[in-house]
């Protein structure tokens, strides 16, 4: 039988104790048997888990053969043949280094036959066996619960989306995969979830203007290597309308002839700037959903041809280039009165703040009711997270997401409306943002979290802490009359 095992293909993993090993059979390997030499061919295996005894060099076999995981094939004369095989090692095998095996041969019929392992040699060649902590898949298979429960817009975002479950899937399934490899798994189709859903999107402000990476993407999905434009673009929102400027690279400007956009196919405005690039600027209801693109571009004295793209924009990722003006104060100066009139007298509210120490989540609700129904549940109350105004003109939307099982607020109309559309729940106004804009409440994004991925807060010094651990700046989220 050592004629046939090629020990360099040789693997074994340890597993809460348990070893298996897997190896690989050089089909067709001259073997003697019989006096006569043999073009091996192995066409099963099994082994004896119950062991064997040893009399006289002689090896007899305990118990009922059980198969071995025949895992690669090789096809001869129309005939398939195990070529890579794997199996669990008893406690008898790991101590004498021996594994008793049954296998049937093309020429030889079936024999029984023994395995020596040197475990000296083993280690040596390829280190002592590790042990191997079994991977915990459940936070993926939750993740993907979730992912395929998002409702298809039928748009190409979501064959996006599709495509990371997919991938998730992939790595589920695959016995090998590590820790590391489950981890990034979930972490990558969480945020293409929140991607897909708008929960990670940055508020834009009526008046603001931002930059935001842009990628274009072909319909089979790929990237789109040609550098017709920069990759970012200038997003101004103006009301209900977001003006999106694109403009050319140096090295491809003179090509680009024309642009235009959606599904009406609209002509993209076009503008010359100083250093002769030129932006195209689409006017579109939202960021949130990839824009088909049309760009026709002329070589030379060739004909002139249309290569159509989607422009997808990561609304995460968002630098503010300017806000209106109640906006962009400096967020290392502390809010000081605009006025030295009295300020009239606001009827307010405290906002009791509780965390949920198993799904992540930060909850925010006016209602002590609510609250102390929470704290029964095992959330932990951490006091008051600011004081809102009873009333205002500014309401903050509450929502909730039956699929990851946490809490989104907004005051954005527009982005309730859109969450709702993918199946987020609205349950209403969960309190309102002080108009007077006395206290900022800052809102960061975790792009690694399954749930609570947002987090709001009075201190600058929480705020400043999540950046620095990776979480994402996402601006003001809305106003307290005090803090907690």
């Amino acid at each position: 039988m050592a004629g046939v095992v090629l020990a360099k293909d040789a693997t074994l993993k340890v597993t809460n104790g348990s070893y298996y090993l897997r190896f690989t059979l050089d089909q067709g390997a001259s073997v003697q048997a019989f006096g006569a030499s043999y073009a091996a061919y192995v066409s099963k295996m099994s082994y004896y888990p119950d062991g064997y005894t040893l009399s006289g060099g002689a090896m007899t076999a305990l118990g009922s053969p059980s198969r071995v995981d025949e895992y690669e094939y090789v096809t001869v004369d129309g005939v398939n043949y195990v070529t890579k095989v794997g199996m669990p090692l008893n406690a008898q095998s790991v101590s004498e280094g021996y594994v008793c095996m049954y296998a049937t041969f093309s020429q030889m019929g079936g024999k029984l036959v023994a395995m020596k392992i040197d475990w000296d040699a083993f280690d040596a060649a390829y280190g002592p066996a590790e042990e191997e902590v079994e991977v915990d898949r459940s936070a993926l298979a939750q993740q993907i619960a979730a992912a395929q429960a998002v409702s298809d817009d039928g748009s190409i975002d979501y064959d996006v989306l599709a495509a990371a479950i997919a991938d998730a899937q992939s790595v589920y399934d695959d016995a090998e995969a590590t820790q590391a490899q489950v981890n990034m798994q979930t972490s990558n189709l969480a945020a293409a979830v929140d991607s897909y859903t708008g929960a990670s999107a940055y508020s834009f402000k009526d008046g603001g203007s931002y930059r935001a990476p842009l990628t274009l993407l072909q319909g089979n999905l790929k990237t789109f290597e040609g550098r017709y434009f920069q990759d970012t673009v200038v997003i101004e929102r103006s009301g209900d309308t977001y003006n999106v400027q694109l403009t050319t690279t140096a090295e491809n400007d003179a090509i680009v002839t024309s642009v235009s956009y959606g599904s009406e196919g609209l002509v993209a405005d076009v503008s010359v700037n100083d250093d002769a690039t030129h932006t195209y600027t689409l006017h579109v209801a939202s960021v949130l959903r990839a824009i088909p693109l049309s760009v026709v571009v002329q070589v030379g004295n060739f004909n002139p041809s249309t290569t159509t793209v989607y422009a997808s924009i990561d609304a995460s990722q968002v630098t503010v280039l300017s806000e209106p003006s109640s906006e962009v104060d400096d967020p290392d100066q502390p809010e000081e009165p605009s006025s030295d009139d009295p300020t009239p007298e606001v009827a307010t509210v405290a906002m009791n703040r509780l965390y949920n120490p198993n799904g992540g989540e930060h909850f925010y609700t006016a209602s002590d009711e609510e609250r102390d129904g929470l704290v029964a549940l095992g959330w932990q109350y951490e006091g008051t997270g600011w004081v809102a105004p009873e009333t205002s003109d500014t309401p903050v939307y509450r929502l909730y997401n039956p699929n990851g099982g946490d809490h989104h607020y907004t005051t954005s109309a527009e982005e309730r409306d859109w969450l709702v559309s993918l199946g987020w729940s609205y349950e209403g106004i969960g309190w309102y943002s002080d108009d007077a804009q006395t206290v900022k409440l800052y809102r960061e994004y975790n792009p690694n979290a399954q749930s609570g991925s947002h987090n709001y807060t009075t201190s600058l010094e929480e705020h400043k802490n999540l950046v620095n651990l990776g979480w994402h700046d996402e601006g003001t989220a809305w106003y307290g009359v005090a803090a907690g």
